[in-house]
C-alpha cells in the first residue's frame, strides 16, 4: 500500500486498468496468489444488483486466480447454483426481488459446506445476528477493504476444504484409493 495505507477496491481496479495489470498483481505487496503457479482455481458466485460492485469483486478475485460467476439477483443466483459446483457465494443483503438472507438460507440448505458471505451497505445488529444464526460464514459492510476481502475469501475457501476433508473422513473415504 501507500506507506501502510490500504487501498479501496475501486482504487485497485482503477490502478489495475491504468497499468494493464490484474487486481491480484496490484495488491501483490500484501497477498498475491494470482502469481502462484498451479493454484487451484475456486469457483465463486458474486450476487449483487449493482453491476459496479460485481465488476470490482470480479476483477479483484480473478486477479487472485479464482473463476467468477455473477448474478444480478437472488433468483438468478439460485439458477446458477443449481447448474454447477460453487465453492463460495458472496451476496449482497438488500436486492430487489429477493434479499441476501433468504438466498443464504436456501443456498446453505442445498450445501451446508459451501460458505456464504453476506455484504451490505446497510449494516444493523438484527441482520448481522440473523445472518450468523443462519450459518453465514462472514458478514461485512461495503465499501470493503480489498486486502480484507482477499483474506476473508481465502479463509472461507480453506474452511470449505477442511469441512470437505472432515466429511470424507467421517464417511470412510479412502483418499489413498485415488
Amino acid at each position: 500500500g501507500r506507506g501502510g495505507e490500504q487501498w479501496s477496491i475501486t482504487e485497485i481496479v482503477r490502478m489495475s486498468a491504468d497499468r494493464g495489470t490484474t487486481a491480484g498483481t496490484a495488491v501483490g505487496s500484501v497477498w498475491n496468489p494470482g502469481k502462484v503457479r498451479g493454484l487451484i482455481q475456486h469457483s465463486i458466485l458474486i450476487v449483487d444488483d449493482e453491476q459496479a460492485v460485481r465488476y470490482t469483486l470480479r476483477r479483484l478475485l480473478e486477479g487472485s486466480g479464482h473463476r467468477i460467476v455473477e448474478a444480478g439477483s437472488a433468483e438468478e443466483a439460485l439458477e446458477l447454483a443449481g447448474q454447477g459446483s460453487l465453492d463460495l457465494v458472496i451476496t449482497d443483503l438488500k436486492m430487489p426481488g429477493g434479499d441476501g438472507l433468504s438466498l443464504a438460507k436456501t443456498l446453505l440448505s442445498q450445501d451446508p459446506s459451501r460458505p456464504v458471505m453476506l455484504m451490505t451497505g446497510y449494516a444493523d445488529v438484527d441482520s448481522a445476528r440473523s445472518a450468523l444464526q443462519l450459518g453465514v460464514y462472514e458478514y461485512f459492510t461495503k465499501p470493503m477493504d480489498t486486502n480484507e476481502v482477499l483474506v476473508r475469501v481465502s479463509r472461507a475457501l480453506e474452511r470449505r476444504k477442511l469441512v470437505a476433508s472432515d466429511s470424507m473422513l467421517d464417511t470412510g473415504f479412502d483418499a489413498n484409493a485415488l
